[in-house]
C-alpha cells in the first residue's frame, strides 16, 4: 500500500475505518451476496422470482435484501476487524511492519476473534435474504423460533470461514500486492489486481464453510446442527462436489468485495489520519 502520510491511525481511527469501508463494500457487492446465498441454498426458483414481476422488469430492490443488517454488521463485520488486525499487530507480534507470515497469521487471528461478533448479524441478513421485510423482523423472526442462542448456531462455520477471509484481506492480499510491484507499477490498478485475485482465491476456498453457513442458518428443521453434521450430509446428498456449489458466485462475489473495501479503505485513510493519526510506535 502507498503511505499517504508519516502518521498512522490510532486504535479508534482503525474501527472507523473498517466499519466506513465495510459499509461502502456491502452497499457496493450487496446484489452479488444475495444471489450466491440463493445458489449455494439450491433456492432456483426462489432465486428466478426475484427477477420476475407482471410486466417482466426485474424488482432489483429485492437484490439488496439483507443490506440493511449487513450495513448494521459493519460494526463486527468491518470496524472490530480492523481494530483488532491493528492492536494484534502493535501489541501481539510487536511489529508495525510484519512478515509475509505474521501478516497472513494476523489475519487469522483477526477473523477467528471476529467471528463470535458477526455470528448474530450475520443470522439476521440471511433471515432477511430468504424471507425478505426488514431487519428488525427477521431479527424477531430468528430470535422467536430459536431464541436468541439461534443467533450464534453457526459460529464453527463463520469462524472457518472468516479465518480464511481476514486471513486473504489483511496477509494474502499484501503480499500478492508486494509480489506485483514490479509487474504492475501503477498503484491503483496494482491493488485492484491484487484485491480481485486474493477475493476470488478466498471466496473459492471458504466457499465450504459458507455454504455449510448458508444452510445452517436456513434450517428450520433441524436437519443441520453442526458443522460436522452439515459437510457429512452434504457429502452424502451431492458428493464432494456438492462442498463446491456456489463457488464460482462466491468467487465473483468475494473478488468484487475485496476490490471495494480495498478501494474505500484506501479512499478513507488520509482524511481519517488527520482526525486519528498518530506517530509511529505512540500507545495512544
Amino acid at each position: 500500500m502507498s503511505a499517504h502520510t508519516a502518521l498512522q491511525l490510532n486504535a479508534a481511527g482503525s474501527f472507523v475505518l473498517g466499519l466506513s469501508a465495510d459499509v461502502v463494500a456491502v452497499l457496493a457487492t450487496q446484489p452479488m451476496d444475495v444471489v450466491k446465498t440463493y445458489v449455494q441454498s439450491g433456492k432456483w426458483e426462489e432465486l428466478k422470482a426475484l427477477f420476475r414481476n407482471t410486466k417482466g422488469i426485474p424488482p432489483v430492490g429485492k437484490l439488496w435484501h439483507g443490506s440493511v443488517a449487513n450495513c448494521a454488521g459493519a460494526v463486527p463485520q468491518g470496524g472490530l476487524p480492523f481494530l483488532i488486525n491493528a492492536l494484534s499487530a502493535r501489541y501481539l507480534f510487536k511489529s508495525e511492519h510484519l512478515t509475509d507470515s505474521q501478516l497472513i497469521a494476523n489475519g487469522i487471528i483477526t477473523g477467528l476473534i471476529a467471528s463470535g461478533f458477526i455470528a448474530p448479524f450475520d443470522r439476521v441478513g440471511k433471515e432477511q435474504q430468504f424471507s425478505g421485510g426488514t431487519a428488525i423482523g427477521a431479527c424477531q423472526k430468528a430470535v422467536k423460533e430459536q431464541g436468541m442462542r439461534g443467533l450464534f448456531k453457526a459460529i464453527p462455520p463463520i469462524a472457518v470461514r472468516d479465518a480464511i477471509v481476514f486471513g486473504t484481506f489483511f496477509g494474502g492480499r499484501k503480499v500478492v500486492e508486494s509480489r506485483l510491484q514490479e509487474y504492475i507499477p501503477h498503484d491503483t490498478l496494482r491493488e485492484t489486481v491484487a484485491s480481485a485475485a486474493t477475493g476470488a482465491f478466498a471466496g473459492v476456498l471458504s466457499n465450504a464453510p459458507d455454504r455449510a453457513n448458508t444452510l445452517i442458518q436456513g434450517d428450520k428443521e433441524g436437519a443441520y446442527p453442526s458443522l460436522r453434521s452439515t459437510f457429512r450430509s452434504i457429502i452424502q446428498k451431492e458428493g464432494m462436489k456438492g462442498l463446491a456449489k456456489g463457488a464460482g458466485s462466491r468467487a465473483l462475489f468475494m473478488g468484487a468485495y475485496y476490490i471495494a473495501l480495498g478501494c474505500a479503505s484506501e479512499k478513507i485513510t488520509p482524511p481519517l489520519t488527520r482526525v486519528f493519526g498518530t506517530e509511529p510506535g505512540s500507545d495512544s
